[in-house]
């Protein structure tokens, strides 16, 4: 469970920095003001892609997680919704946890983040 400031638009973005294998569910309770609450619908995500990697883009943008079912070098690339590369890092990963901090210039301009190693590749849209 998460939550999320109230801002004056209606537009929210939540990621998932630690999803489970397999099948995940997700639905948006909100509360009014005066206690109301209600409930979206349920989105499944099935994150068993069979990539050995899930990335996501977290700390407000400042870091990237890698979690790993194994070692391995992969390349980082950051790109821009209109295909410029602001990046590409090499760097060996570890089974786990790996965080990998952004350059503060490239933070807020991220669209897309490609993650490629030995034989698979995970490419992660960032929303914002």
């Amino acid at each position: 469970m998460a939550t999320v400031a109230v801002h004056q638009s209606d537009q929210y973005h939540f990621i998932d920095a630690a999803p489970l294998k397999g099948n995940n569910a997700y639905r948006i309770s909100a509360e009014d003001y005066d206690g109301k609450r209600q409930y979206s619908k349920i989105v499944n995500l099935d994150f068993s892609t069979g990539n050995p990697v899930t990335v996501a883009w977290i700390s407000q943008g400042k870091n990237i997680r890698i979690t790993s079912d194994i070692d391995d070098k992969v390349i980082i690339r950051i790109i821009t919704s209109t295909g410029q590369r602001l990046m590409q890092q090499q760097v060996n990963i570890r089974k786990g946890l790996n965080n990998f901090p952004l350059p503060h210039r490239v933070n807020q301009l991220v669209e897309i983040i490609n993650v490629s190693g030995s034989g698979w590749s995970v490419v992660t849209k960032v929303y914002r």
